[in-house]
């Protein structure tokens, strides 16, 4: 489609042989716009280059002095706005990073140097790895929903990943869990029954949201779980893990839910939270996804291969897997005792 509308403009994506032109315009109309299409194909025919055409001399000026802040308002009307993580993510971190880049900064001044000095605040510890990958994520979609503006940050690609060193992997120590199942229960039983499939079962928070009462096989002992980034999986069930998904599944269909839960992510977070509070755990790295970090340490404890864990977890890649391996320090310390006894 050459000429488009999205929300209150009207784009451009002009073109001619191998190069293209894609911006926006301040066309009024769908034939008004067309006519810019028009002059940004003459321009190209003539050997500029489709990120060098001019459609309006005073829209090239005004693109030299927005700003980032500019660029940041503008993704939250035209990319964020829809999203519900638009006020617990993406407006502070994005105002974070704004604010130490400088917001009046303008966006034809922004160069790699200056990300790399934000990258080496990591090695001081004023911000995290994990911190920074956030910012970088944000900052890349700001650059791309702003493609028609002069000049994109230089060499962003290649600092736009970097490995979290400092991860940590908080497990439910083993005089926690009973605790925190009893702080559960004062929260709800149905809860409960979420924690204690997490525990044993090592799902996503999201994936025990989704799952159907179609979807446990109470026979088999065995449950489907769905997540977007391998498809599917299916996972053994422990007998506790069976008692809690037969009452979850008698409720959900008594109520006819489409899911035995009807819990979303983010609610997940609260009732996690109230129930660390009854149980007395003061703990903030403790969080609802340690649960899953539980299992997959119980798991290569009992001498589980990580083959065997990854598809537990419906791990795609074996390195994300391997990270795990950081916190058995103590089982390696059993591997030595076993030699020591021969």
């Amino acid at each position: 489609m050459s000429v488009y509308r999205r929300g209150s403009h009207w784009y451009i994506s002009a073109c001619w042989k191998w190069d293209r032109c894609r911006r926006s315009t301040d066309a009024n109309s769908k034939a008004e716009a067309k006519r810019y299409e028009a002059m940004a194909i003459l321009q190209m025919q003539s050997g500029v280059r489709g990120r060098d055409v001019e459609l309006d001399g005073q829209a090239a000026q005004r693109r030299q002095q927005w700003t980032l802040k500019d660029c940041f308002e503008r993704c939250l009307r035209e990319s964020w706005a829809h999203l519900k993580s638009v006020e617990s993510y993406h407006r502070p971190v994005a105002g974070s990073m704004i604010r130490q880049l400088g917001e009046n900064r303008q966006l034809k001044d922004i160069e790699a140097d200056d990300l790399l000095k934000l990258r080496s605040r990591t090695v001081t510890g004023a911000i995290k790895p994990a911190t920074f990958n956030r910012y970088m994520q944000l900052l890349s979609t700001m650059m791309n929903w702003s493609v028609e503006w002069e000049k994109p940050i230089p060499k962003l690609k290649p600092l736009r990943y970097r490995l979290e060193e400092n991860e940590r992997f908080r497990i439910l120590a083993d005089s926690e869990e009973q605790p925190l199942l009893d702080g559960c229960l004062e929260v709800s039983e149905e809860y409960r029954d979420f924690v204690i499939c997490a525990l044993d079962m090592g799902w996503r928070s999201s994936e025990g949201c989704r799952l159907r009462p179609q979807d446990v096989r109470l026979a088999d002992q065995e449950a489907t779980i769905w997540d977007g980034k391998s498809g599917s999986r299916g996972v053994p069930l422990t007998e506790r893990a069976t008692q809690a998904l037969k009452r979850q599944r008698q409720k959900a269909m008594q109520r006819g839910s489409k899911t035995l839960w009807t819990y979303s992510k983010d609610r997940c977070v609260d009732l996690f939270a109230d129930a660390k509070k009854a149980a007395g755990i003061t703990d903030k790295d403790l969080t609802a996804h340690c649960l899953r970090h539980t299992t997959a340490t119980r798991l290569l404890e009992a001498g589980q291969d990580i083959h065997t864990v990854a598809q537990w977890l419906g791990h795609s890649n074996l390195e994300t897997t391997r990270k795990y391996a950081k916190v058995l320090g103590h089982t390696l310390n059993k591997a030595r005792d076993s030699l020591e006894s021969r």
